[in-house]
């Protein structure tokens, strides 16, 4: 997961491709403290977005 010079939405959408829970919030543990929380928000948005989710709504 780590990559040197990765944006937050590589992450975001990285983080976003992962089948479960688990593996999303581990993955989201291993993204720099500096961009934690925007790659939370990009994921959170992508998630939630009608056509960005075929699992239904984040609900945490």
């Amino acid at each position: 997961m780590r990559q040197p010079e990765a944006w937050p939405r590589q992450y975001a959408r990285q983080i976003t491709a992962m089948r479960t829970r688990e593996e999303r919030i581990a993955a989201l543990a291993e993204v720099p403290e500096h961009l934690r929380e925007l790659v939370r928000t990009h994921v959170e948005i992508a998630w939630n977005h009608p056509r960005g989710n075929t699992y239904g709504p984040q609900t945490d």
